[in-house]
């Protein structure tokens, strides 16, 4: 009887080793498969911070390019502004001028 309970006991040892061994070759294969998968959503994350990076600076660039067009067109504006006020004092002036004459022309 114990002898068989011994044969029983051994059997179901090694019916556990086996299942150990196959769960440890499962866990093992897992790991290699979930190191793949962490590996590609690591390579993918870089590659958009890359690309946002990227965009980002285009938009940046692109901002201070866009500044750099304004202050010039303001510069612009404001000297345009300059020429046509002076412009309008002399045509006004000589408005003035044409009046006093005809006035004078008059009396």
């Amino acid at each position: 009887a114990l002898l068989a309970e011994c044969k029983q006991h051994t059997e179901s040892g090694v019916a556990l080793e086996g299942e150990l061994a196959a769960a440890k070759q499962l866990a093992a294969e897992k790991e290699v498969q979930l190191k793949r998968e962490l590996a590609a959503v690591r390579a993918e994350k870089e590659e958009r911070e890359q690309a946002l990076l990227a965009e980002c600076k285009q938009h940046t660039e692109s901002g201070v390019a866009l500044e750099g067009e304004l202050a010039a067109a303001k510069q612009l504006a404001a000297e345009k502004e300059v020429q046509l006020k002076r412009e309008l004092a002399a045509v006004r002036a000589e408005k003035e001028e044409r009046e006093q004459a005809l006035l004078a022309e008059c009396k």
